[in-house]
């Protein structure tokens, strides 16, 4: 009943997508470590908060001189070194030549920019002709800078230098995180469309997955539970018979109960519970008993004092016993020797017991003297007394081993009768289901479900009108003799699970199925041999007809005719 209720809880969850899990825990771990990979990133980024504060001066600089090359920085400072020794006229015409100078360079670094971005998206570079143009360039324009000009674009490059490490490795780490980041949330929608359907709510994904994997091992428990409902069932099945006469019993033990406890309030004059009664009644049987030991103990002593005054008078009696008195002391008188002895009998009685023994030892003295002759006439052929009392030893030692043999065997005949009923139920199960998918391969599915008795090994099947189990006694003769087929080669397959393949002789078992059922058999038979050796004798034509279409190759299928006897 418990597996039942646990059934109805879990019923929802019987075709839950189970199948599902190994998916989903692949797309779990790959959230994770995207989760774990995002966090790292950020924490990275987030602890370069300078470098953040550099971004753009580092690309105002970039732009400025980060096209700046050794050679370049070398000319720059070699300008500082040389004095100016230019007219003032010079100078002016030097600084308008600079500032032309550092304008078109400036623009030459924008079509260079220009350029870098369209072959960064896949087009075709410039000319190796015009590589060299702006290096050039540079070299006229780092020439015609003036000394202070110098200065300040060497001070604008060392701080592009100084910042640009920082700068970058704060920019890969942005884009590393932006990336994380995206694959972050890339993850977790892979995640949610994959629990979409599967739980009620996706939004926080872990609580999500924990419920999922619990809808798995609860569909899991259904199928457990499915399964030992189904074998309960079997066990009710073969244990309702016992059920039956055990409720029989107490009913017949009740009835007896009432009769008993009617009986004995007659008995007894009073009504109370059983067990009273019961208690009133036996201290009855003692007080009875007690009247019955006093009655006898009654008539025993009148008996014996009948007995003892022989039906004589008392007068009588003091005469009787005044001449045993006198007899006494003439005996007396003759052998003093008898003072204080006592007769159970007279003298009379006496002497009659007396010669009743001399006669009596006369015989046993005649039969001692025959048994003598008849001992030594025994006697001669026969081995000395050691000889016999050495064999009657050793006998006695083999009486001793077989006892201990016996109780030996008794053990092994225990643990053997033990084994057997652990082996019947072992058996059981497997050969039920075998039973139970071969008859209804053979019936054309009309009996789909045999029960196998693992003490009694009696079959019954479902009848399927009454949905109700059937000894198989009580079914049609082929149906009977198909079951009975069937039992024994599942006795067979078992016996090869556990070892050695065993093979199955089968002499003209059909003979009671009809035409359609033998077919099926014999399809089963051809699917069974699969699995172990078959031997199959029969004289029906039909039957051989049957098996030189399925295939006699003589590799799975042999056919071997075999000749008449003589006779």
């Amino acid at each position: 009943e418990s597996l039942v209720h646990r059934q109805r809880a879990l019923e929802h969850l019987r075709d839950y997508p189970v199948e599902r899990k190994d998916s989903l825990h692949e797309l779990v771990i790959a959230w994770r470590s995207a989760s774990a990979g995002a966090a790292e990133a950020a924490g990275h980024l987030g602890s370069n908060q300078q470098s953040q504060d550099q971004v753009h001066e580092y690309e105002r600089l970039k732009s400025a001189v980060g096209g700046l090359r050794p050679e370049d920085v070398e000319r720059l400072l070699q300008r500082l070194r040389t004095p100016s020794t230019a007219a003032p006229a010079g100078v002016i015409r030097s600084v308008v030549r600079a500032i032309g100078s550092a304008l078109r360079w400036l623009w030459r670094q924008v079509v260079r920019l220009v350029r870098w971005l369209v072959s960064a998206l896949g087009r075709r570079s410039t000319p190796s002709g015009t590589a060299e143009e702006p290096e050039a360039e540079k070299a006229s324009v780092a020439d015609s800078l003036s000394a202070e000009e110098s200065s300040r674009l060497l001070g604008l490059y060392s701080r592009y230098q100084e910042i640009r490490p920082r700068v970058e490795k704060y920019l890969r780490d942005k884009e590393a995180a932006e990336d994380a980041a995206s694959g972050e949330t890339e993850a977790e929608q892979a995640l949610q469309e994959a629990l979409k359907g599967l739980v009620e709510d996706s939004s926080d994904l872990e609580a999500a997955y924990r419920q999922f994997e619990k809808r798995v091992e609860d569909h899991l428990e259904l199928k457990s539970i499915d399964g030992k409902i189904e074998s309960t069932g079997s066990e009710v099945s073969s244990l309702q018979q016992p059920i039956d006469r055990f409720e029989g019993d107490e009913a017949s033990l009740s009835r007896q109960e009432m009769a008993l406890t009617e009986r004995l309030e007659k008995s007894a004059g009073a009504s109370g519970d059983l067990p009273d009664l019961v208690e009133k009644f036996e201290e009855g049987c003692r007080r009875q008993q007690a009247y019955n030991a006093a009655t006898l103990g009654l008539r025993e002593n009148e008996e014996k004092r009948g007995f003892i005054l022989g039906g004589k008078s008392r007068r009588e009696l003091e005469k009787e016993l005044s001449r045993a008195a006198d007899e006494t002391r003439r005996l007396l008188e003759k052998t003093p020797d008898l003072a204080g002895a006592q007769a159970s009998a007279n003298v009379d009685e006496l002497e009659a017991e007396l010669g009743e023994h001399r006669a009596e030892l006369h015989k046993v003295e005649l039969g001692i003297a025959e048994l003598r002759t008849t001992i030594e006439k025994g006697l001669d052929g026969l081995p000395p007394r050691a000889e016999v009392e050495e064999e009657l030893e050793r006998f006695r030692a083999e009486a001793v081993a077989l006892e201990r043999f016996g109780e030996e065997l008794q053990v092994a005949m225990e643990v053997i009768e033990q084994a057997m009923i652990e082996a019947h139920r072992n058996f059981a199960p497997s050969v039920g289901r075998f039973l139970s998918d071969g008859m209804a391969k053979i019936t054309g599915d009309r009996y789909k479900r045999v029960l196998l008795d693992p003490s009694t090994l009696r079959l019954t099947a479902e009848v399927p009108e009454t949905r109700s189990f059937k000894d198989v006694e009580f079914l049609s003769r082929g149906t009977r003799a198909a079951a009975y087929l069937l039992l024994r080669a599942g006795l067979s397959q078992h016996m090869s699970s556990m070892g050695e393949p065993v093979p199955l002789v089968l002499d003209d078992p059909l003979v009671d199925l009809d035409d359609v059922r033998i077919e099926n058999f014999l399809a089963f038979l051809l699917e069974l041999s699969d699995q172990l050796q078959i031997l199959l004798f029969t004289k029906d034509a039909a039957t051989r007809a049957w098996l030189e279409n399925a295939g006699g190759d003589g590799k799975s299928l042999a056919i071997t005719p075999l000749s008449a006897p003589a006779s």
